[in-house]
């Protein structure tokens, strides 16, 4: 049986959270602090504020930026083949497939330039790839509610990006799965 893999999911199990990993994978709540429950809260209902005001009007909200934004679709699901072993498992924020960029919404005190410096857009980029989508870039924009501030950067896809993908899902999803197989995870889903 194959094992999908997400950004969330292998994020918690290379921490070592193997129990929100577990919860993420089932699709279940993870156990989180009050302040961690209330950012997501926060981060949750800012999303939904973009994604409703780009579904009514095709374009940002004032607060969040001014970046104009192509032809595309918000909350994309796309979930390619892997191997014979995984499926890839991702949900863009916004898709413009028409000048192949990636758009990833941010909220919070971390800065996109930190963001940008996780594995996330490269395994998005990988996803990419494997479905057949033509992606060249991804934006990251980054809105600090607290301080009102946006910012922004930019990655462009290459072979060193999804070359660190394609080590994270054979490492860390190789780990995950022998685990899952051992408890036999694999075959509750």
């Amino acid at each position: 049986m194959k094992m999908r893999l997400s950004y969330s999911f292998l994020s918690a199990w290379y921490r070592g959270d193997i129990d929100n990993a577990i919860a993420i994978y089932f699709h279940n709540a993870g156990k989180y602090s009050e302040d961690e429950e209330q950012r997501m809260e926060d981060g949750r209902i800012l999303h939904e504020q973009v994604e409703r005001t780009i579904n009514a009007t095709g374009m940002l909200p004032d607060w969040l930026s001014r970046i104009p934004l192509g032809r595309g679709r918000a909350e994309v699901k796309v979930t390619p083949e892997y191997d014979e072993n995984f499926t890839l498992s991702g949900v863009f924020d916004y898709l413009d497939e028409e000048n192949g960029i990636i758009y990833d919404w941010k909220f919070g005190t971390t800065s996109s330039l930190e963001w940008a410096n996780t594995w996330q857009m490269p395994f998005y980029f990988l996803i990419c790839e494997k479905a057949g989508i033509p992606v060249k870039t991804a934006r990251i924009v980054r809105y600090n509610q607290y301080e009102k501030k946006t910012d922004w950067c930019v990655m462009h896809n290459n072979n060193s990006a999804v070359d660190l993908a394609v080590n994270v899902i054979e490492t860390i999803g190789g780990d995950a799965r022998v685990f899952f197989e051992r408890e036999g995870l694999l075959d509750v889903e």
